[in-house]
């Protein structure tokens, strides 16, 4: 039997600040030894989330905030099968280190209109309509 994270991949994210004046040619960071600063765990067994990912400042509040694209995700009641979910996480100056979204929802759900959709198979943004925010775009 499969467990929960079998198929659910972990956004990781790793603030790396830049010193003035130092320049690294290379630097490796092993996901292995170190979780990241901030780590999003997928919301369902074989959702792929995290396939796809993105930041952009969504809601205007000056932080990144996250985009996840999960394209096998099963959105409804009942579920429409590989409609696909993207979730939105808001940034904020102090993140928390974990978030789980099977137990905390995303500050934004989209959902997949039908099964096979695969919404969320790519994310991004960009102020696409030009109001100066950010808007999230899923393919």
């Amino acid at each position: 039997m499969l467990g929960r994270n079998s198929f659910i991949v972990s956004v990781f994210l790793v603030f790396i600040l830049s010193i003035s004046g130092m320049l690294f040619a290379q630097r490796v960071i092993d996901l292995d030894k170190l979780w990241g600063d901030m780590r999003v765990l997928g919301k369902d067994n074989n959702d792929y989330s995290g396939y796809a990912v993105a930041s952009g400042d969504i809601n205007g509040d000056g932080f990144m905030d996250i985009i996840i694209g999960a394209h096998r995700a099963d959105p409804g009641d009942p579920a429409r099968s590989w409609a696909g979910e993207t979730y939105v996480v808001f940034g904020s100056s102090s993140p928390q280190s974990t978030i789980d979204l099977s137990t905390q929802p995303a500050d934004i759900i989209v959902c997949g209109a039908a099964a096979d959709d695969r919404s969320g198979y790519a994310v991004a943004s960009g102020d696409v309509n030009g109001d100066g925010l950010d808007d999230i775009i899923i393919g």
